[in-house]
């Protein structure tokens, strides 16, 4: 066998591998379909609708005593799960799932179309633990991720005005985004900035005018308590489960501070502000899910070239996310506090 038949047969081993664990993803997805997220966000809405604190743990389908379930995501979220706990769980969960699916292939389909990856790119990047993991607990970040790959687009194309409205609602419903709209401050992109915080205040001020000022309390309390919780990404939840908590946010201002006088003096092409934008939003953040690693999607499909460090990062985002739950979890003898 020659050298170009050798390269073809490995390439294909390679490709059929990453489309071998694309079914086990989406199969087991489907076999271990438990929308306990989902669940919990109708309760969080139920509980709002009808004058409750929507950030206590209910009584709901996936959730027990010893393992409580929460709506963690700001108040601007009841805006969405409000109207929706008007339906039972059992009526909803498909169309959300069919939403959630849709998001999600128009999200890779536009950035295929727009960047042209390779076909190997494109199809080890679908082989992500993350989007399993997002379809099986029913949560929004696909819809998310199509809204992280508009902006990405519009930013990218000088579309400010669009970039901006989009960046709005996103840190609306994921403060994280925040880290995004200031490192586009220091890049000078003001309309965008100018937009997306309009569009943030005017949404984060309705469910204060809807439910008062005391669910934005009930939310802080909330998620103070969520900071330790395995899957938490970020140096935050990392540092405080190794028994340093007092360093995480240090360690976290002096991430954000060098990131911010990077992009301040070096100038860096706006791709690069994308890229490190949606990494530190995760990172730097005092949340930061484990499975907010979809979001990093457009950040492989719009390189036209993948470095090591690019296939290295790729591998660990295909660590199975619920094992790293399971190992994670303080009541599991295997502990693992890094998790």
């Amino acid at each position: 066998m020659d050298t170009d038949n050798l390269k073809k047969a490995a390439r294909n081993i390679f490709q059929g591998s990453a489309l071998i664990i694309i079914i086990l993803n989406f199969c087991l997805a489907f076999i271990f379909y438990a929308p306990g997220d989902l669940d919990c966000f109708l309760s969080s809405g139920k509980a709002a609708r009808s004058g409750q604190n929507p950030y206590k743990a209910y009584a709901i389908h996936y959730s027990s005593a010893d393992n409580p379930a929460y709506n963690v995501n700001p108040p601007a979220s009841l805006l969405i799960f409000a109207p929706l706990s008007v339906y039972d769980l059992r009526d909803i969960y498909l169309p959300w799932t069919a939403i959630s699916l849709f998001t999600y292939f128009l999200s890779v389909l536009i950035l295929a179309r727009q960047y042209k990856p390779t076909v190997n790119e494109f199809t080890w990047v679908m082989a992500m633990s993350c989007i399993g993991t997002t379809l099986s607990v029913g949560q929004i970040y696909m819809p998310l991720l199509l809204a992280v790959v508009i902006a990405w687009i519009c930013l990218e194309n000088r579309r400010d005005t669009s970039a901006g409205f989009v960046l709005g609602l996103l840190a609306s419903i994921k403060p994280n985004f925040l880290v995004w709209i200031v490192l586009l401050l220091l890049d000078r992109r003001y309309k965008s900035v100018v937009v997306s915080l309009i569009t943030f205040v005017i949404i984060s001020i309705l469910p204060a005018l809807i439910w008062g000022l005391s669910v934005y309390t009930q939310w802080f309390v909330l998620a103070g308590t969520e900071v330790s919780s395995s899957g938490n990404a970020s140096v935050f939840g990392i540092l405080n489960r190794i028994g340093l908590p007092s360093l995480g946010l240090p360690t976290a201002l002096f991430l954000l501070l060098g990131t911010a006088g990077w992009c301040f003096f070096t100038k860096p092409p706006i791709f690069r502000i994308n890229s490190i934008s949606i990494l530190f939003s995760i990172l730097a953040s005092p949340i930061g899910w484990v499975v907010y690693t979809i979001w990093t999607i457009p950040i492989f499909l719009t390189q036209s070239k993948w470095s090591i460090r690019l296939w290295i990062a790729l591998s660990i985002f295909m660590f199975p996310i619920g094992l790293i739950m399971v190992l994670g979890s303080k009541s599991n003898p295997s502990y693992i506090p890094i998790l």
